[in-house]
């Protein structure tokens, strides 16, 4: 497996976590973990031999500067970032979103 095409999953299964998130957790410390790590390899993979390493990831929210939007205050950008070095080359990935107030988790977990 190509080590970039992982940490674009590691990025991945971040996002998709944070959309079941509530708003209220979203915007509570310590819920969202900042800090994580992920290994190349995940658990007991085959192949897993000798050639195993971890990834390094941060995870940001930030408010959305968009003044000319009256629910700019409902929305949040959040930013996954993963760092690995590998033969002695560092090596960073990021991407960032918009997660908002009203988002799936309103679908997901509806209680009648």
């Amino acid at each position: 497996m190509d080590e970039t095409l992982r940490a674009t999953q590691i990025i991945q299964d971040q996002m998709e976590a944070m959309r079941l998130y509530t708003w209220d957790q979203l915007n509570t410390t310590g819920v969202v973990p900042a800090t994580f790590t992920a290994s190349y390899y995940p658990t007991n993979a085959a192949g897993s031999t000798g050639n195993n390493f971890n990834y390094t990831g941060t995870v940001k929210f930030s408010n959305v500067s968009m003044p000319q939007m009256v629910y700019a205050n409902d929305n949040k950008a959040a930013t996954v970032t993963v760092k690995w070095t590998r033969e002695g080359i560092s090596h960073t990935k990021t991407l960032t979103t918009f997660v908002s107030r009203y988002g799936m988790h309103n679908y997901l977990y509806h209680s009648y």
